[in-house]
């Protein structure tokens, strides 16, 4: 056993949440992102079977019918969502503003 596998033994895992963590990893402070790249993302969406399926999903939540499986599907959505709007309002704020 590695010196850091002992460590890691008894290092106490907390989750911190994806949007405390983004930031840091996507600072454009230094930068911009190309147009062509912020037209890309500004296009990302869920395909309507996609978006069809996370209103199943989300209308037997509201029942609290969700299997546990359906559950971590919805979570998944969920946080690509997220993940999608917070890249697109990284986007949205690299394009010049109308004036």
């Amino acid at each position: 056993m590695s010196v850091n596998q002992g460590r890691m033994d008894s290092f106490m895992y907390v989750s911190k949440p994806h949007a405390d963590i983004l930031p840091g990893v996507s600072d454009l402070s230094g930068g911009t992102m190309a147009r062509s790249l912020a037209d890309m993302i500004l296009a990302l969406g869920f395909p309507e079977e996609e978006a069809a399926r996370v209103e199943q999903l989300n209308g037997k939540a509201t029942e609290d019918m969700l299997t546990e499986e359906e559950e971590a599907e919805l979570e998944a959505y969920i946080i690509t969502n997220k993940l999608l709007t917070y890249w697109q309002s990284r986007a949205h704020q690299t394009l010049p503003q109308p004036v």
